[in-house]
């Protein structure tokens, strides 16, 4: 198969990918990705960074390594990972030419792609219209789940990786293809009330009540170093150190955002009771470590 053959597999000419990376001083980790970019089998790439504030060079960097086109939002560095693809959404909307054969591909700039991850991932949304497509995430040296998407519990306020022949209801962007139609119809993220942990679960699983399906194909994976993916452990020696880091945007169990998440997303007749949950495990474990500094 030669090359002209190869693209017409995939969508057919003058198909683009374009690919939305958040970024925030990670130099050396960005331009490893980078680079892997440069090696895809698939060239019609169209990057838009994402730069949080960074102040180590990292745009500086990408825009002299990358070999494809690069639009850099630059950010204040408050933006987080849902700010800044709200952002990204937002510009595409204002600047990115109607064509209904380009595709989106949101990503971590901290992932291992295989050379043809591009290329297989563009002919497998080819086959599913209106769909999420969603990759393989394979944790480096087994260190940690593999990442097939998200099965949602509402009457448990329960969300866990789904268990074999369970429905996905939501998946997380560290891998994630649409069409740009799609995208573009999706109404993007919601940023001041969900801006990091929680975003890309609100926008796929509302993405799927609105009739977007999300799959996902044991031909496309991709692999992550649970290490990179943030701190989320919630350790607090002091009661004030604790209520600090509950209400940090860099922590999951935050319970302003996991509210924002049932106000946006949850049925109605759990919406209640769920929020009754949360913040009833707030205040349980503030009395504890409260009781512990006595």
């Amino acid at each position: 198969m030669n090359g002209q053959e190869r693209m017409a597999v995939v969508k057919g000419p003058g198909t683009k990918v374009v690919i939305l990376l958040p970024v925030h001083n990670r130099r050396t980790t960005t331009e490893k990705f980078i680079r892997q970019l440069n090696a895809q089998t698939y060239p019609d790439q169209h990057l838009v960074l994402i730069d949080d504030g960074s102040t180590d060079g990292t745009a500086a960097e990408v825009k002299a390594i990358y070999q494809h086109p690069v639009d850099v939002i630059q950010g204040n560095g408050r933006l987080w990972w849902g700010g800044a693809l709200h952002q990204a959404y937002k510009w595409l909307g204002g600047n990115w030419p109607c064509n209904a054969a380009d595709a989106v591909l949101i990503i971590n700039d901290d992932v291992r792609l295989e050379n043809d991850f591009i290329e297989k991932g563009l002919r497998i949304l080819s086959e599913n219209e209106r769909s999420l497509l969603f990759a393989i995430n394979h944790p480096l040296g087994d260190a940690g789940p593999i990442d097939k998407g998200f099965a949602i519990h509402w009457d448990k306020l329960d969300i866990r990786q789904r268990k074999t022949g369970e429905e996905v209801d939501s998946c997380s962007s560290r891998g994630l293809f649409m069409s740009m139609a799609d995208f573009l119809r999706s109404g993007g993220f919601r940023p001041r009330l969900l801006p990091h942990y929680l975003s890309d679960i609100e926008f796929t699983y509302r993405l799927k009540k609105n009739g977007t399906r999300i799959v996902m194909d044991d031909r496309l994976s991709l692999y992550y170093d649970p290490a990179l993916t943030g701190n989320t452990r919630l350790e607090a020696g002091s009661f004030l150190q604790y209520i600090r880091k509950c209400f940090s945007t860099k922590t999951d169990v935050n319970p302003l955002h996991w509210t924002a998440f049932v106000l946006l997303s949850c049925p109605a007749k759990y919406k209640i009771l769920n929020i009754l949950r949360i913040w009833y495990s707030f205040f349980r474990k503030g009395l504890k470590v409260a009781l512990r500094e006595r």
